[in-house]
């Protein structure tokens, strides 16, 4: 089967390419991957779409291949994409992606990004949630461990939140937002022991 190799060239990009937003917001050490975040997006979508009538194979090969331009274009920040036409970059990326895939996969592949874009099918706005919800997610196991802000887990609640605005998509961010408030308030009462004094 002819571009294999250059298919798994791409797969290995995506699981090397390190998120720019959690570098921006000072997060260190092991950092999530775009591969790892399609991780978490596939089990939150598979997830949605039991929740509701969908066809849940195309839901999970669109949550698989959402990000999948990144391996050309990078990962771009909510900022970045005001600042750049990202339509015309996605599609660049997009064309430059397909010369590389396999044939049984280069038709299908593109429909699938191209309806995730669009955002039209019900298909699309599952995976477009999941992928809001999966990095706040992130966001907040990184607080829990004090690896991110509390200013900064704010901005990545904000992002969510334009986007998961009913259904179960507002459920998890409700129930997000009120661990949230256990773990600051838990920060807050928890109680240190005291010194000691030098005889």
């Amino acid at each position: 089967m002819k571009n294999v190799i250059e298919f798994m060239k791409i797969v290995s990009s995506l699981k090397e390419l390190q998120r720019t937003g959690w570098k921006q917001h000072g997060v260190t050490g092991i950092i999530d991957t775009t591969a790892s975040h399609t991780f978490g997006v596939i089990f939150l979508s598979w997830l949605f779409a039991k929740d509701g009538h969908v066809d849940t194979e195309k839901v999970l090969k669109m949550a698989l291949l959402h990000d999948f331009v990144e391996s050309v274009i990078g990962d771009l920040t909510p900022e970045e994409s005001e600042r750049i036409d990202r339509d015309r970059l996605e599609e660049s990326g997009l064309n430059t992606v397909e010369e590389r895939l396999p044939p049984p996969l280069t038709k299908e592949t593109r429909s699938l990004i191209e309806e995730f874009r669009k955002g039209e099918s019900e298909e699309a706005r599952i995976v477009r949630v999941c992928d809001k919800l999966e990095t706040l997610f992130q966001a907040y196991f990184y607080r829990r461990a004090n690896r991110l802000s509390e200013a900064s887990f704010r901005q990545f609640f904000s992002y969510a939140e334009k986007t998961c605005k009913q259904g179960l998509g507002r459920e998890l961010l409700d129930e997000i937002q009120d661990a949230a408030k256990e773990q600051r308030s838990s920060m807050k009462h928890r109680s240190f022991p005291r010194r000691t004094p030098v005889p």
